[in-house]
């Protein structure tokens, strides 16, 4: 969380031109930190697949719900390979 806050209150943005690959932006059904939009924000960071994952939980219910947070990521990177 130290870190996270540190590379929050460091951080520049830069525009630079948008990515290739596909983002997949995650965030907790009851996370007060990080809201639905602000997820659909990331969309204008790729010319790729873009998929926004609500799943249940805060925003760090990651620490207790891994293969939650993680099946959506396997999901994405799964077709990525299978369409190489």
């Amino acid at each position: 969380v130290l870190g996270d806050l540190e590379l929050f209150g460091s951080y520049r943005h830069a525009n630079q031109p948008p990515l290739e690959c596909p983002i997949l932006a995650c965030a907790g059904t009851d996370d007060a930190l990080v809201s639905a939009e602000e997820l659909d924000a990331w969309r204008e960071y790729t010319t790729g697949e873009f998929e926004r994952q609500l799943v249940p939980g805060n925003h760090h219910s990651y620490l207790e719900q891994r293969r939650t947070w993680l099946e959506p990521l396997i999901r994405m990177l799964t077709s990525q390979i299978e369409s190489a």
